[in-house]
């Protein structure tokens, strides 16, 4: 299942923070240089393999996907266990396990562009060395929150060189959890505002989180 963090952090690596000769460059240049890339792109699309280590149980847990990113709000989350949709307005979790859709709205889901600021504003970037990923060279990143009690403690991100985009994220959080994720993403694929809609299927519980308790309409 993917919480919000997770989305947020996706979204954080889309939207994080010229460039120097390469002997001299810095971790906030490579950050300001995807950050410059990606606000060009009308939009995005990202094919992910995600690996999540679990330290208390000592397992791994894997999951591919795809995530969608239409500027200014409109977002498409798809994997085996769960799709969540947003117009901007209106967001649908589907869970088909559950058969059961939860419609709240932007607001309630807790906008993640909006959380977005205090992360690329509270952590630190510095540019460790170059690796390659899936035979890209690759700038590695590694960003630390300037202050104690963040959620997630240690991030780094691979950028490719020559696209300046990221090819792998991970990070490490509070209770030594490490998500990792493998990416492939495209700019500018145009697609169509009915593409961030979301109809129930048959047969599927919707629980409508704008509809109004009968408690709350006896007090207007």
């Amino acid at each position: 299942m993917f919480s919000k963090i997770e989305i947020l952090v996706l979204v954080i690596l889309l939207f994080s923070g010229g460039v120097g000769p390469a002997g001299a460059i810095t971790g906030e240049e490579i950050v300001t240089k995807v950050v410059n890339k990606t606000k060009k792109a009308r939009d995005l699309s990202v094919s992910f393999e995600k690996s999540f280590y679990w330290k208390l149980a000592g397992e791994t847990q894997r999951l591919k996907g795809q995530f969608y990113l239409k500027k200014p709000r409109k977002l498409r989350l798809e994997t085996e266990e769960q799709t969540v949709v947003t117009n901007g307005d209106t967001v649908w979790t589907f869970v088909p396990e559950n058969k059961q859709v939860i419609v709240s709205s932007w607001e309630q889901w807790q906008d993640p562009l909006t959380q977005l600021l205090k992360y690329t504003e509270s952590y630190q970037a510095t540019y460790v060395e170059m690796e390659k990923v899936q035979k890209s060279e690759c700038y590695l990143v590694q960003l630390f929150p300037e202050q104690e009690g963040e959620e997630i403690v240690q991030i780094k991100l691979w950028v490719d060189r020559r696209k300046w985009l990221p090819r792998k994220l991970e990070y490490l959080d509070l209770n030594g959890n490490i998500t990792s994720y493998l990416l492939s993403i495209k700019v500018n694929s145009d697609f169509r505002d009915s593409f961030f809609e979301f109809t129930p299927p048959k047969g599927v519980e919707t629980v409508d989180m704008f509809e109004v308790s009968p408690d709350t309409s006896e007090k207007r």
